[in-house]
């Protein structure tokens, strides 16, 4: 008897599901490795794999590779839940527990869940480039790394020292998508 694969099984017995209707601006997306919108965002390169059109603003998933001794300027929240993965280097994820800040270290293979509404700051503690895989729930919010990121093509290489971000432009997207940080004149 010759063995079976899952093609085998999907080809015999996809009749037996029935399709969920998909919703307007949902799609089945398939991207390699290093392909999506990218993003230059102060000098990190941000990878869109599925942006939050494609999901009815569910979600939204990027990489990202954040140079040595990067992260957000300052603790902030936002009304947008956050799952990190760690895929290379070494992150220190900032939470507040009891008033405390408290320090989670995160190296490759670590999932750090951060809720909605939750205090926080990160940075790639490591001397290289670090990479993160990125979930925002809902997806909304990618809109604020668009807005004050540019569009760049594949080639675009992270940098090691970038310009800071325009306070008042920061603040004006923050705003705009909900972020608050924890020292509004940064």
């Amino acid at each position: 008897m010759p063995a079976l694969c899952c093609c085998t099984f999907a080809q015999n017995f996809s009749g037996l599901f029935r399709r969920r209707q998909i919703k307007s601006g949902e799609s089945i997306t398939l991207l390699g490795p290093g392909e999506g919108d990218i993003v230059n965002f102060f000098g990190s390169r941000f990878v869109f794999k599925v942006r939050s059109h494609q999901t009815g603003r569910a979600f939204s998933l990027f990489e990202t590779d954040l140079p040595p001794r990067s992260g957000p300027p300052k603790m902030h929240t936002h009304p947008t839940a956050e799952t990190f993965r760690v895929l290379s280097g070494k992150f220190e994820f900032h939470i507040l527990r009891d008033g405390k800040v408290v320090q989670l270290p995160a190296g490759p293979g670590a999932v750090v869940h951060l809720p909605g509404g939750e205090p926080h700051l990160f940075c790639n503690v490591g001397d290289g480039v670090g990479r993160l895989e990125v979930v925002l729930s809902p997806g909304d919010m990618e809109g604020c790394f668009l807005t004050l990121g540019r569009r760049v093509d594949a080639a675009f290489e992270v940098v090691t020292s970038a310009p800071p971000p325009d306070v008042k432009q920061l603040l004006a997207a923050g705003r705009q998508y909900g972020v608050e940080f924890s020292d509004p004149a940064l």
